[in-house]
């Protein structure tokens, strides 16, 4: 007698487990998503195809102003300008949230060839590439935007002597603004990532030590200095130089401190960039013995993954906050040099 209430009992609670399922997915799915700017705007950066220029740049620049003109900063105290060393460009601007306390830091290097660029994009008022400093204090972290010089000032090696004094204004001042100096995270874009694994590549321009940061991430970055005039300008006129200074080539000679690194990529990069990702990840994979994290990032371009951060689009958000997170969790399989 009690068979039959029981299957009914157990039938209505199928039944109310799975419209619960269904409500979960429709409140989270992808299509509600999809009503946002940011991943509408996606549909214009494919518009503009699979290159990268001046002209691209300019006009995904202005796709992206007005999205980023509504982004959410408040609740976040920025402090713009510190210098880190003696250059004009040696400055940085820091992102803190209310209450910031022993938090993890995200320092992002801008592209721009080593000609151009800057942390205050003045193609989008400045709001770019603010709006990473806002996504990293938006998350639960200190956000770092740094300048750094360029050709003709820039002279090998001083891309990585500038990350080198980053590094060390954080180690003396990041406590100051809630941010924990043993949990720094370092993010370079385009040529930023030539600053960057300038640094993590060079033993010259380390401490003893070796890097004074957790993790690394490069998104469709340089492993190289791809135009003659700004190679010729950074490491002199011999072209000998022009390969034994490369990343590529300090990389494959390199025997200090690697640490856990993510390399992303955008689909719609031209192909002469995407290889130089792929470069960069054939070395890592040679040198460590294993392969660092990687992720194509789809539908966007060589600026739009950086201009998505802080708004609805989370393609590129996602990859790197579960890399912080891993990270901070030891949960990132650590390939060392052999």
């Amino acid at each position: 007698m009690l068979y039959f209430p029981l299957k009914a009992i157990l039938a209505r609670k199928t039944e109310m487990i799975a419209a619960a399922l269904f409500a979960c997915f429709v409140t989270n799915s992808p299509l509600e998503a999809q009503e946002g700017a940011a991943i509408k705007a996606l549909d214009q950066v494919r518009e503009i195809g699979k290159a990268w220029s001046g002209d691209v740049a300019q006009k995904t620049f202005a796709i992206y102003t007005p999205i980023l003109a509504k982004q959410k900063t408040s609740g976040v105290k920025v402090s713009h300008d510190i210098p880190y060393g003696s250059h004009e460009r040696n400055k940085l601007d820091v992102f803190v949230p209310e209450g910031a306390k022993d938090l993890p830091v995200l320092v992002f290097i801008h592209g721009g060839g080593m000609r151009i660029g800057d942390k205050r994009q003045s193609e989008t008022g400045g709001l770019a590439f603010a709006n990473v400093g806002y996504f990293a204090a938006n998350r639960g972290m200190i956000g770092i935007t740094m300048n750094y010089r360029l050709v003709p000032d820039a002279r090998f090696p001083s891309a990585g002597q500038d990350v080198a004094a980053v590094e060390q204004w954080i180690q003396k001042h990041i406590a100051e603004f809630g941010g924990d100096p043993r949990k720094v995270f370092f993010a370079g874009q385009s040529a930023g990532g030539m600053v960057l694994g300038e640094y993590l590549y060079n033993a010259s321009v380390q401490p003893k030590e070796g890097p004074a940061m957790v993790g690394a991430i490069f998104l469709s970055s340089s492993i190289n200095i791809g135009i003659p005039a700004v190679a010729s300008a950074y490491y002199g006129a011999d072209q000998q130089n022009w390969t034994t200074n490369s990343n590529k080539e300090s990389l494959a000679r390199y025997e200090g401190k690697l640490i856990p690194t993510l390399v992303i990529g955008a689909e719609l990069d031209p192909a002469d960039i995407e290889w130089g990702t792929y470069t960069h990840i054939s070395v890592l994979c040679e040198k460590r013995k294993g392969c660092p994290r990687y992720t194509q990032l789809p539908r966007q371009n060589h600026i739009s993954e950086v201009l998505n951060l802080n708004t609805d689009d989370m393609t590129t958000a996602t990859p790197i906050l579960d890399f912080v997170k891993d990270v901070l969790g030891d949960r990132v399989y650590r390939l060392d040099a052999k």
